[in-house]
């Protein structure tokens, strides 16, 4: 699997599905299709807004003000939870940008979504005899798209494209002659970039319990260079982009009157078997090319929203990554080294909770906190990390017919502190990263889907 633990992961936040206007139906057929929130108000219906409760029963001319606070118009709070979560140059998560998507399934009727980010990372540190070096992370990108349809009221189907694992690191700031830099322009480096479509499928059993799954299709390539991985020798290995497949599976629970849900999502390991060349070394030869073998990790996701409030959601997220059944271990540099480039210690896991609130009937603000939690990794140029704190907030706006959010994320990592592996020799501070990013939603059905009685 490709390598490097410091990865520029997002996972945008695009705040929950609320719809703040509040109608009086006019007749039952338009009662039928709106969702009535447990507290709603009683008011009497245009002529007399002065009255009383007990004068309007008494004079039978009240109805029901529907809050639909929760209805879907547009935005998922799944999707709520998404604008901003974690974008990460070098994460506690390894490889992974944010946790694999699977939100746009939730949403109701059809619906096309596209977001992209920009990532702002900085760090420093020093290798063992004191040379410094300066911000090792470099700049990054980040984008997604996804498309959901209904077939019928209870069958139906998403189409999601995102970049769940990556990395962009270089320690080319480090002075000529360092181990770190050794004599080359990039010195120790490793990029790796992926893509990923998944096609899921849902089922409704009835208004509260579903089942979903589908395949995972993923695209992968990587490239790592060690400027003084032995005597003489500047070593390069590149793997030929690969596709893998996978599938997943999961259940969700909804209680739709009130948009609470909870959902448990399974990821299965993705194999890949990729062209690895390896070139630049006296020691090598000049160019050896191999076959290569590796997978991502399995993972599980747990998501859950519930209302606090009549205008107000709250959301979390709870997240296990496979992580300690992943390494990299290129063959040649494993078998002279005797280690791996990148062996991981332990699992990813990590807790996110969150908080939405209407602000206006078009207007809705989000705000998390996520905490990824230590796993005890050894220390190299490729694992400058382990565990993270991160901040994120979000503003969502409906402007003609599309959901347009807005958000910003400020990463805390924690300084990798355990002991030296391959190639080791370092130490690292002042880890943070910024990220902004933008979603773009609209629903093309924006009315609620007929009953499933």
């Amino acid at each position: 699997m490709a390598a490097l633990e410091n990865v520029f992961s997002i996972r945008l936040i695009y705040p929950l599905a609320f719809d703040t206007q509040h109608r009086v139906p006019a007749a039952p057929r338009d009662r039928e299709r709106l969702h009535v929130f447990p507290h709603a108000k009683l008011v009497e219906s245009a002529a007399r807004p002065s009255l009383s409760v007990n004068a309007m029963r008494s004079r039978g001319r009240y109805k029901m003000t529907h809050y639909r606070s929760f209805a879907a118009t547009g935005v998922t709070i799944a999707a709520a939870a998404a604008l901003i979560a974690t974008t990460t140059a070098a994460s506690a998560g390894k490889l992974e940008r944010g946790n694999r998507n699977i939100m746009p399934i939730f949403e109701r009727g059809t619906y096309a979504e596209i977001s992209g980010a920009f990532i702002f990372p900085h760090a420093s540190g020093n290798d063992d005899a004191g040379n410094e070096f300066g911000n090792f992370y470099q700049r990054d990108t980040d984008f997604g798209g996804a498309f959901k349809i209904d077939w019928t009221d209870r069958l139906s189907s998403a189409y999601i494209v995102d970049e769940p694992f990556g990395a962009d690191i270089a320690y080319d700031s480090a002075p000529l002659g360092t181990p770190i830099r050794g004599g080359t322009a990039d010195g120790t480096f490793a990029t790796l970039s992926s893509i990923a479509i998944t096609s899921l499928t849902r089922y409704k059993f009835d208004e509260n319990w579903s089942v979903y799954g589908g395949t995972r299709s993923q695209r992968t390539e990587f490239e790592v260079g060690i400027p003084v991985f032995a005597a003489g020798a500047d070593y390069r290995a590149k793997a030929k982009a690969d596709w893998g497949f996978g599938w997943v599976a999961g259940v969700a629970w909804e209680m739709p009157a009130i948009r609470a849900r909870a959902s448990l999502t399974y990821h299965s390991e993705i194999e890949h078997t990729w062209t690895l060349t390896e070139r630049n070394s006296p020691i090598f030869g000049p160019v050896s090319q191999s076959r290569f073998t590796n997978q991502t990790p399995q993972g599980v996701d747990f998501d859950f929203r519930f209302p606090v409030a009549q205008t107000t959601l709250m959301y979390g997220n709870v997240h296990w990554a496979d992580f300690s059944e992943t390494a990299l271990s290129l063959p040649t540099v494993t078998a002279i080294a005797g280690a791996p480039v990148l062996d991981y210690e332990g699992d990813n896991w990590s807790v996110k909770l969150g908080v939405a609130q209407v602000m206006r009937p078009d207007w809705i603000l989000a705000g998390d906190v996520t905490y990824e939690f230590s796993s005890g990794e050894q220390r190299s140029p490729f694992r400058a990390g382990d565990g993270e704190v991160s901040l994120g907030l979000s503003s969502r706006h409906q402007y003609q017919g599309a959901n347009i959010t807005f958000g910003a994320q400020y990463k805390i990592i924690e300084d990798n502190e355990g002991p030296v592996t391959f190639p080791g020799g370092v130490n690292f501070r002042d880890q943070d990263v910024f990220t902004a990013g933008v979603k773009i939603g609209f629903n093309f059905v924006p009315q609620a889907k007929p009953s499933l009685k």
